[in-house]
């Protein structure tokens, strides 16, 4: 009695392969075994799942550490484009503006500011400041004639304010005395 019936069974000679077994004995028929039909076994198929979803997490990540920092450099360039443009002579309108608006009482305005050079500029590398804070930006010295018919020179300190704002601070030095 054999106890297997006539079929196709796996050739145990070669890998792969088919024999024709034809219930009494294997015959030199031969065919190419077909692949698995259910294709990857179920553990296969979740490792694959697992290195997807880390795969994509890593380009995700690697992704956010090139563009988040480009952004925030652009944003950064964008909220000072204004006050990092400003030349001297830009500033010295803006401090002779501020200084007749702001004079009270027996305060005595700047009139006007002439002959503004800059004496240091951080224009090219100035960024946002973190909130609350400023960053220098640059200052300008020139010739002011005040109110009274004084004149002295001033220096114009440029700042901007974690909102992009700019902030200006002005000091001048006590006239010469006249020589005789």
């Amino acid at each position: 009695m054999n106890p297997l019936p006539p079929g196709w069974y796996p050739d145990p000679h070669f890998a792969g392969m088919l024999r024709w077994f034809d219930g009494q004995q294997w015959t030199d028929r031969r065919a190419q075994a077909a692949a698995p039909a259910g294709g990857r076994s179920s553990g296969t198929r979740a490792v694959v799942i697992v290195l997807s979803v880390v795969g994509g997490f890593l380009v995700l990540s690697i992704l956010a550490a090139v563009a988040i920092p480009l952004f925030l450099n652009q944003r950064s360039k964008a909220g000072v484009a204004d006050v990092a443009a400003s030349s001297c002579q830009d500033v010295a309108a803006d401090a002779v503006a501020l200084s007749q608006k702001q004079a009270t009482g027996n305060q005595i305005p700047l009139m006007g500011l002439t002959n503004s050079v800059v004496v240091d500029d951080h224009r090219a590398t100035v960024r946002l400041p973190p909130g609350g804070t400023t960053a220098f930006v640059m200052s300008c010295r020139g010739d002011d004639v005040w109110k009274d018919g004084q004149s002295s020179v001033v220096t114009v300190k440029v700042y901007v304010t974690s909102e992009g704002k700019q902030q200006l601070s002005v000091s001048w030095e006590a006239p010469a005395p006249p020589t005789t």
